[in-house]
Protein backbone atom coordinates (compact mmCIF):
# COMPACT_ATOMS: atom_id res chain seq x y z
CA UNK A 1 0.00 0.00 0.00
CA UNK A 2 1.34 3.41 -0.97
CA UNK A 3 1.21 6.10 1.73
CA UNK A 4 3.13 9.05 0.28
CA UNK A 5 1.77 12.38 1.45
CA UNK A 6 -1.58 13.14 3.04
CA UNK A 7 -4.72 11.17 2.31
CA UNK A 8 -7.41 12.62 0.04
CA UNK A 9 -9.91 14.43 2.25
CA UNK A 10 -13.32 15.97 1.69
CA UNK A 11 -11.81 19.34 0.62
CA UNK A 12 -8.74 18.10 -1.30
CA UNK A 13 -7.69 19.16 -4.79
CA UNK A 14 -7.24 15.89 -6.69
CA UNK A 15 -5.27 14.98 -9.81
CA UNK A 16 -5.84 11.39 -10.95
CA UNK A 17 -5.37 9.11 -13.92
CA UNK A 18 -8.22 6.73 -14.66
CA UNK A 19 -9.46 3.95 -16.90
CA UNK A 20 -13.22 3.58 -17.27
CA UNK A 21 -14.71 0.24 -18.26
CA UNK A 22 -18.21 -1.16 -18.29
CA UNK A 23 -18.97 -4.08 -15.98
CA UNK A 24 -18.38 -6.48 -18.88
CA UNK A 25 -14.83 -5.13 -19.32
CA UNK A 26 -15.64 -3.06 -22.42
CA UNK A 27 -13.27 -0.06 -22.60
CA UNK A 28 -15.05 3.32 -22.41
CA UNK A 29 -12.42 6.00 -21.71
CA UNK A 30 -9.07 6.70 -20.05
CA UNK A 31 -7.12 9.76 -19.03
CA UNK A 32 -3.90 8.19 -20.31
CA UNK A 33 -2.63 5.58 -22.72
CA UNK A 34 -1.68 5.41 -26.37
CA UNK A 35 -0.31 8.95 -26.84
CA UNK A 36 -2.23 10.59 -23.97
CA UNK A 37 -0.78 11.35 -20.54
CA UNK A 38 -3.50 13.56 -19.10
CA UNK A 39 -4.68 13.84 -15.54
CA UNK A 40 -8.24 14.39 -14.37
CA UNK A 41 -8.20 17.33 -11.94
CA UNK A 42 -10.99 18.41 -9.61
CA UNK A 43 -11.80 19.68 -6.12
CA UNK A 44 -13.52 17.26 -3.75
CA UNK A 45 -16.91 18.28 -2.37
CA UNK A 46 -17.89 20.58 -5.24
CA UNK A 47 -20.06 18.13 -7.19
CA UNK A 48 -17.65 18.26 -10.13
CA UNK A 49 -17.64 14.48 -10.55
CA UNK A 50 -20.10 11.66 -10.06
CA UNK A 51 -20.77 11.00 -6.35
CA UNK A 52 -19.41 7.46 -6.39
CA UNK A 53 -16.03 8.59 -7.71
CA UNK A 54 -15.46 10.94 -4.77
CA UNK A 55 -16.59 8.26 -2.35
CA UNK A 56 -14.26 5.67 -3.91
CA UNK A 57 -11.07 7.77 -3.81
CA UNK A 58 -11.58 9.35 -0.37
CA UNK A 59 -8.63 8.36 1.83
CA UNK A 60 -6.28 7.41 -1.03
CA UNK A 61 -2.65 8.59 -0.99
CA UNK A 62 -0.31 9.83 -3.74
CA UNK A 63 0.68 6.98 -6.05
CA UNK A 64 -2.01 4.61 -4.80
CA UNK A 65 -4.12 2.52 -7.18
CA UNK A 66 -7.68 1.46 -6.61
CA UNK A 67 -10.22 -0.53 -8.59
CA UNK A 68 -13.89 0.00 -7.86
CA UNK A 69 -17.33 -0.67 -9.28
CA UNK A 70 -19.94 2.07 -9.08
CA UNK A 71 -23.60 1.08 -8.94
CA UNK A 72 -25.94 3.30 -11.03
CA UNK A 73 -27.38 5.12 -8.02
CA UNK A 74 -23.95 6.71 -7.27
CA UNK A 75 -22.78 6.74 -10.88
CA UNK A 76 -23.88 8.97 -13.72
CA UNK A 77 -26.59 11.46 -12.79
CA UNK A 78 -27.60 14.94 -13.89
CA UNK A 79 -25.37 17.87 -12.96
CA UNK A 80 -21.74 16.93 -13.69
CA UNK A 81 -19.37 19.53 -15.18
CA UNK A 82 -18.59 20.04 -18.85
CA UNK A 83 -15.12 18.50 -18.84
CA UNK A 84 -16.19 15.27 -17.13
CA UNK A 85 -18.00 12.22 -18.44
CA UNK A 86 -21.53 13.52 -18.80
CA UNK A 87 -24.85 12.21 -17.58
CA UNK A 88 -26.29 9.15 -19.20
CA UNK A 89 -28.58 10.25 -22.06
CA UNK A 90 -32.32 9.71 -21.48
CA UNK A 91 -33.42 6.35 -22.81
CA UNK A 92 -29.94 4.79 -22.71
CA UNK A 93 -30.23 1.29 -21.28
CA UNK A 94 -27.71 0.05 -18.77
CA UNK A 95 -26.51 -3.48 -19.33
Amino acid sequence: MCRDGPAIGPDSFVSVQYVLRRSNGYFVDASYGFDRFDTFDFKMGRQQVIPGFEKAILGMHVGARRRFILPPEIGYTQGVGDNKPGPMPPGLKRS
